[in-house]
């Protein structure tokens, strides 16, 4: 891997960019190494944002851990969808879990293929469409409590809000939600016309799709660190596992 082993994910707050470059073939990825790679493109993703040069120091480093790795599932999930495959994969097309899972028989299949494919199958289901995947980012990203209720009215459909953030960092993420909401409710309306509030409350219910599959990578790395303790990764890597639980 590329990055430097003494490398700290909390640092990433000591640059105002990380360039990231295209990997050559004869550059080969362990999962661990995508799991690194696709957080920190994520992070640096959210950086882009405009609100996000608002926040405080402290409301940031909040904001980056508990918004960030929905993000990751969701894209991720896309790019997968993009190339019409009916389960996630890391961009070189290998398993999204550890490859030493293989030597063990304590996972359940079932629970594996769930991380794999259920969200896999909502965004088949749903045909999301760049557009509306660039909406639906931004909304997620402004998501950092990382539970979404969806609430009826379609001009109400705030989510949780961290409640670590200051009361300032939750208004102005808040406000910054209704606007990229209000955005994809204009644009579900304009492009389906009389079924555009429908449009809009469906793509809505990616987002349990994506908190249920972020709960289960949670539960199964609970369970790798018990079943296979002598598998676990360097410290960097453990870093990233940590930063996204």
């Amino acid at each position: 891997m590329m990055i430097p082993h003494d490398f700290r994910l909390s640092s990433i707050f000591d640059y105002e960019h990380i360039k990231l470059i295209k990997k050559t073939p004869e550059v080969r990825f362990i999962s661990h190494d995508w799991g690194c790679v696709l957080q920190l493109a994520s992070m640096e993703f959210i950086k882009t944002f405009q609100f996000v040069k608002f926040l405080s120091l402290q409301d940031l480093q909040v904001f980056m851990k508990t918004a960030h790795f929905n993000h990751v599932i969701f894209a991720s999930a896309m790019r997968s969808f993009n190339i019409r495959q009916g389960y996630m994969s890391f961009p070189d097309g290998s398993d999204v879990f550890p490859e030493c899972i293989k030597r063990v028989t304590c996972y359940n299949p079932e629970f594996l293929n769930r991380i794999r494919c259920k969200l896999m199958g909502r965004i088949i289901e749903l045909n999301i469409n760049p557009e509306e995947y660039l909406l639906l980012s931004a909304i997620v990203l402004c998501n950092p409590g990382g539970t979404f209720k969806l609430i009826a009215d379609y001009k109400n459909y705030l989510f949780a809000a961290s409640i670590n953030l200051s009361v300032k960092g939750r208004t102005l993420i808040s406000s910054y939600q209704k606007v990229y909401g209000s955005l994809l409710f204009q644009y579900c309306c304009q492009v389906n016309e009389k079924n555009g509030p429908l449009r809009f409350s469906e793509l809505l219910t990616i987002f349990h799709a994506i908190s249920q599959t972020h709960h289960d990578i949670g539960q199964f790395f609970l369970l790798f660190q018990m079943y296979q303790p002598n598998a676990q990764p360097i410290q960097l890597y453990q870093e990233v596992i940590d930063y996204m639980m």
